[in-house]
């Protein structure tokens, strides 16, 4: 066209936008370590153990997160048991809101938590320390889930998420499934955004595992401590027996009594009286 019709002429382009993703998530927890299974200390409560998680996601850029949600996960039971092991008491968000999500199975509330029998007892004692790892994945119905909807995260953007958790250390005690060492894994996911056409995952999957490790106590029950004693005076009975009766056939026991027989008999034999004798008769 001439230079004098240019002036009104408009062209519309559709540029594809895509988002850059680069989400990280760590996770932190307070204490790291319990002891279970003393049974000189009785507790108050059911769940006894107080912890403390905390999750730290922090998009790194280089363009924003849309609609950000993390799922954390909890292992609710001990398979293949049906007592609750663990209790979300409280949790919050400094952006977004969480919930309990997911459907997970039924799991018994109460303290009354069936103990392991005198058998398994005694044979857990005498087994070498092993460890079981308690973990969860998505959509696991043994473990507790919590929703996070974080909404949209800036680049740069940190949100925390706080938890307090309970334990019931009396279900580690059931057997069989128990074990020296118990690793409890709570793992952080993000669920969204997801890879597509417009987003570019740059780390995938977002994710952060903790791990709270629980040591058995390594000290026998009251029945087991009674069972060892009684078993070790037994068999140091039986071993006394056996010794004595091994003495008496090497004769061990007949020399001193022969031994006693013969100077009886040497002094009765014996007619003139010795100088101690005749010192004491005087």
């Amino acid at each position: 066209e001439e230079e004098e019709f240019l002036h009104d002429n408009s062209v519309s382009l559709l540029l594809p936008l895509r988002y850059g993703v680069n989400v990280n998530i760590h996770g932190f927890v307070s204490p790291s370590v319990f002891v279970f299974g003393e049974e000189d200390l009785t507790p108050v409560e059911c769940y006894n153990e107080r912890f403390n998680f905390t999750y730290k996601v922090l998009n790194s850029g280089p363009s924003r997160s849309v609609d950000t949600v993390v799922e954390v996960f909890f292992p609710k039971v001990l398979s293949p048991y049906r007592h609750r092991l663990l209790q979300l008491v409280d949790w919050q968000s400094s952006q977004g809101v969480c919930s309990i999500g997911g459907s997970s199975v039924w799991a018994a509330d109460g303290c009354d938590v069936p103990q392991a029998s005198f058998i398994k007892q005694l044979v857990f004692f005498f087994t070498s320390t092993s460890t079981r790892r308690m973990f969860c994945g998505h959509g696991d119905k043994l473990c507790e889930q919590l929703v996070c909807r974080l909404g949209n995260l800036e680049a740069g953007r940190e949100v925390t998420i706080q938890l307090e958790i309970r334990v019931n250390s009396a279900v580690l005690l059931q057997a069989p499934g128990r074990h020296g060492i118990m690793l409890l894994e709570s793992s952080a996911l993000m669920s969204s955004p997801r890879a597509g056409p417009h987003t570019v995952l740059i780390q995938q999957p977002p994710a952060a595992q903790v791990w709270v490790a629980a040591h058995f106590t390594q000290k026998p029950s009251a029945a087991v401590q009674v069972f060892i004693i009684v078993i070790s005076l037994i068999l140091g009975l039986m071993i006394l027996s056996a010794l004595v009766c091994c003495l008496w056939k090497a004769g061990f026991f007949r020399r001193q009594l022969q031994q006693k027989q013969e100077n009886f008999r040497r002094i009765s034999w014996d007619y003139v009286p010795k100088p101690q004798q005749t010192e004491s008769a005087s």
